[in-house]
């Protein structure tokens, strides 16, 4: 977790690739972690995992999802 410019928080999440989907894992956060089918649904399921974690609303924070393909994915 930082914070921007404007004291906002942000929460790091990554994105691993197993199989049929996208495994998401929030730094700083210890067992707070999701799963998607697709990529464009990471942002939101991780911020409602992340809000439902700390009792925040969702619309309070940012999250920036970082992808990581497994190395055989080109």
């Amino acid at each position: 977790m930082t914070m921007d410019g404007a004291d906002r928080r942000v929460d790091e999440v990554a994105a691993e690739r197993d199989d049929n989907r996208w495994l998401l894992r929030v730094a700083g956060l210890p067992g707070v972690f999701s799963q998607v089918r697709r990529l464009d649904q990471a942002e939101g399921m991780a911020r409602d995992a992340i809000a439902a974690f700390l009792d925040i609303c969702p619309d309070g924070f940012d999250a920036a999802v970082s992808v990581s393909l497994p190395p055989n994915s080109t």
